[in-house]
């Protein structure tokens, strides 16, 4: 991937003669690409301060904190987790976190959506985010791992199978077959 000069934005300051920097916009091009991609620095940050939330809320904080930050679609899902569940599922997607880690995310946006990838000990967690009302929401989260047991194909899947069984040892304790 290759990345071409900055593009600056400038505007003028108000009562003044003088020109502000108002964003910064960089572009990458990736082999097999026609065009470009084309993202100001700002919709950038916007986004990894997003997953820094998402990182904070499912690591260390309450369900309120969890949801928040997901898409109406998950977010529906995991509202439906008991809380132990729901903490079991946050708990292990993000895993152990390395004390000498630290945050360098690989982001790629195109348009409404964007895949975010940060190392982790044993692999990378791949976190999938669309842009709904100009705040990005988490839509999925999957981890890849040299450990088979701390693989995630689908935070979102795993939620739907956690429900579903829950559902069934429910209807199964109350005789209803």
């Amino acid at each position: 991937q290759t990345c071409a000069l900055p593009i600056y934005k400038l505007t003028r300051k108000p009562g003044s003669r003088q020109w502000l920097v108002d964003d910064i916009y960089l572009q990458q091009k990736k082999k097999g690409m026609d065009e470009p991609i084309t993202k100001s620095v700002t919709e950038t940050m916007d986004l990894l301060i997003t997953v820094r939330e998402f990182l904070d809320g499912w690591q260390t904080g309450g369900r309120e904190d969890v949801l928040a930050i997901t898409t109406p679609e998950l977010r529906a899902i995991l509202a439906d987790l008991s809380p132990t569940h729901l903490q079991q599922l946050t708990t292990h997607v993000l895993g152990k976190r390395s004390k000498r880690s630290t945050f360098r995310p690989d982001a790629r946006i195109e348009d409404d959506r964007a895949v975010v990838i940060l190392p982790r000990s044993a692999g990378k967690l791949i976190v999938e985010l669309n842009l709904e009302d100009d705040q990005w929401l988490v839509n999925d989260v999957a981890v890849e791992s040299r450990d088979k047991e701390e693989q995630v194909r689908s935070a979102r899947g795993m939620a739907q199978i956690l429900n579903a069984t829950a559902g069934f040892l429910t209807a199964y304790h109350v005789n209803d077959h």
